[in-house]
């Protein structure tokens, strides 16, 4: 709890500041006077978390109809989906893991960082069956594990397995998405599974799995992000999803418990598309 406190805590440092800078130059970007709002799109990432929290408590309707714009919300599993929406100008703001954001930055995407959201201290979880014989991370060796492939659950396999003297070689590794990795992972068709929130602590609590141990403090930063050249059409726009970010965070740092309602009971989300 007190890792879980010091990451969002990390979250609002960093939202606050860029907050701060977009405010200043906020005028340039007030009401056109367009009849026609806005359109916003802004993309989740994953099933938890401030963004999610906003959107499911309706948090950003105010800020942004203030400001005649209206969101178009798509839903990703993981990053690398997100990407391929980014690449053909379907996001204006989203978030995005380690693993995501290099191959974003390394593919040369249109896409810039507003804010970073903290170290990721506690962000990803190597998970082995409950009543399996893996009991720590030299067991994984020959095993069958499984990863979404360029996320920050990949990036955080990679270095736990070095950290203990392995590579990626020395497992079978399998590309899944999360709802399809879950399904693999209950009828055990995987020995492991590296895998952020909700997920791990979804199947911690009902007893399918064990969380490995791992030698020292892997970090796993994500950061938030906008299209490339949207932050300078419309500052206003990144000012009120930053203010509105903050909000949720700081609602999720009181309520420990209460935001968990907002995961999915089945976690088995598709790529969607709705509207606020």
């Amino acid at each position: 709890m007190k890792e879980y406190r010091k990451h969002l805590t990390a979250v609002l440092l960093a939202i606050i500041s860029i907050a701060v800078l977009a405010g200043c130059n906020s005028d340039a970007g007030k009401a056109s006077g367009k009849s026609d709002p806005l359109k916003v799109h802004i993309a989740l990432n994953g099933k938890m978390g401030p963004l999610v929290i906003a959107k499911e408590k309706g948090l950003f309707n105010e800020e942004f109809s203030k400001l005649d714009a209206q969101i178009e919300w798509s839903e990703f599993q993981s990053g690398p989906p997100l990407l391929e929406s980014l690449a053909s100008n379907q996001v204006d703001l989203s978030f995005l893991g380690d693993g995501a954001l290099i191959a974003g930055i390394d593919k040369n995407l249109p896409f810039e960082v507003i804010a970073q959201t903290g170290r990721g201290e506690s962000s990803v979880r190597i998970l082995a069956q409950a009543e399996g014989n893996i009991k720590q991370i030299e067991d994984l060796k020959g095993k069958t594990v499984s990863v979404a492939s360029g996320t920050t659950g990949h990036v955080y396999l990679i270095k736990a397995l070095k950290a203990h003297g392995l590579t990626t070689d020395d497992i079978k590794l399998i590309n899944l998405q999360p709802d399809d990795a879950q399904a693999a992972f209950e009828t055990k068709k995987l020995d492991a599974w590296a895998i952020w929130n909700p997920y791990y602590l979804n199947n911690i609590e009902k007893g399918n799995a064990v969380a490995l141990k791992v030698k020292g403090k892997i970090l796993a930063p994500g950061a938030i992000i906008a299209r490339k050249g949207f932050a300078e059409e419309h500052p206003e726009i990144v000012e009120a999803y930053l203010k509105v970010y903050k909000k949720a965070a700081d609602w999720q740092i009181e309520n420990q418990m209460k935001h968990l309602k907002f995961i999915p009971k089945k976690l088995n989300c598709q790529s969607v598309r709705s509207r606020q």
